[in-house]
């Protein structure tokens, strides 16, 4: 799990005030970043995710209106919606700080602060955010995860075999390739490994890589930013992102072309991916399970699937038996689906 420090980006032309809360804030355990300019700001804006920004109101113009300060709150934004911003000003008055919280602000501090107050400030707003970005990224969670879980069924000993080799392998981190012919029930172990893992606290997120088109597997995959494309009116989380330090599932995986490939093997090669649009670069904190009923080797043979990334998905190979192969399984399972579709459909 990631552990690092909340980032904290401060803007101010004046070197004494950026020295003065560098030093109030390091004792707080922050990483500090320090602009001089609001372009410093846009720039470190775009290669960096912040947890909260300090801004100033007045650098080079003048000194007292706001306006630069306004302006970059407003370029902020367009940049990211989320990001705490809390304002600076020497002089404010309540039309200034009315002004900055509709442009976007979320919360200011006269000059000279207190540091116990800043410091409460800066805490409410990261709070605030982790807040809000966890409630979207559940609510995108349950949109996916519209299929409820069904029971496994292991009374054969070829199963009962299958499910202990789930269990043993699902408290490590290792990559999961599940084969086997359509219907085994590969989806639903790909659930079950999940629950058995140290992740399970975390999204479980399944994608049907057959059903993703080319030009948009970056965007399904790896989100998008507002403006990145014409059809890109808001932000977007990618799956990746969505099952950060949970588990992402992959479902027929042979379905993706070679180009679709490279992109998958470069981030499980990097663990590090960035939105299209936006040159801020994520961890992908993520235990892959994959899944397919094609012939991986044969594909790499025909040329047709890489070898790097089979490589990469099939630390660990599971064979899911077919029917035919768990005789045992047959009576348990009739009566299972018997009792399931009584129940869906209200009859005995």
């Amino acid at each position: 799990m990631n552990h690092s420090k909340p980032s904290i980006l401060i803007a101010d032309d004046d070197e004494n005030v950026l020295s003065a809360l560098t030093l109030a804030l390091k004792c707080e355990n922050y990483q500090i970043n320090k602009a001089t300019t609001p372009h410093q700001v846009i720039t470190l804006l775009s290669r960096k995710q912040f947890s909260c920004l300090l801004l100033d109101l007045n650098y080079t113009q003048d000194t007292t209106s706001g306006s630069e300060g306004m302006q970059l709150i407003e370029a902020i934004r367009n940049i990211d919606s989320h990001v705490p911003i809390i304002a600076m000003t020497g002089y404010s008055s309540v039309d200034i700080a009315v002004e900055m919280m509709k442009l976007g602000a979320n919360d200011f501090i006269e000059k000279p602060w207190r540091n116990a107050q800043l410091s409460n400030k800066i805490k409410q707003q990261i709070e605030r955010v982790n807040i809000v970005r966890r409630n979207e990224k559940l609510s995108q969670t349950n949109a996916l995860l519209t299929n409820k879980q069904q029971g496994v069924i292991a009374h054969s000993a070829e199963m009962r075999q299958v499910l202990t080799q789930i269990e043993r392998i699902a408290v490590s981190d290792m990559n999961v390739l599940f084969t086997g012919e359509n219907g085994t029930g590969k989806s639903m172990l790909a659930h079950y490994l999940h629950q058995h893992s140290t992740r399970n606290n975390n999204s479980f997120i399944a994608v049907n890589m057959g059903a993703i088109t080319e030009s948009l597997f970056e965007s399904e995959m790896f989100g998008h930013v507002k403006g990145a494309f014409t059809d890109a009116k808001e932000d977007r989380i990618g799956r990746f992102e969505l099952a950060s330090q949970g588990t992402l599932f992959l479902d027929e995986i042979a379905n993706i072309n070679l180009n679709q490939q490279a992109k998958l093997l470069h981030i499980l090669e990097e663990r590090k991916f960035e939105r299209v649009g936006s040159h801020i670069t994520l961890e992908a904190d993520v235990r892959v399970i994959s899944a397919t009923n094609a012939n991986l080797e044969q594909l790499v043979i025909e040329k047709l699937f890489r070898q790097d990334l089979l490589y990469r998905l099939n630390t660990v190979e599971i064979r899911i038996p077919s029917l035919k192969e768990r005789v045992d399984d047959i009576i348990p399972l009739a009566t299972y689906f018997i009792e399931q579709f009584c129940q869906k459909y209200r009859m005995p």
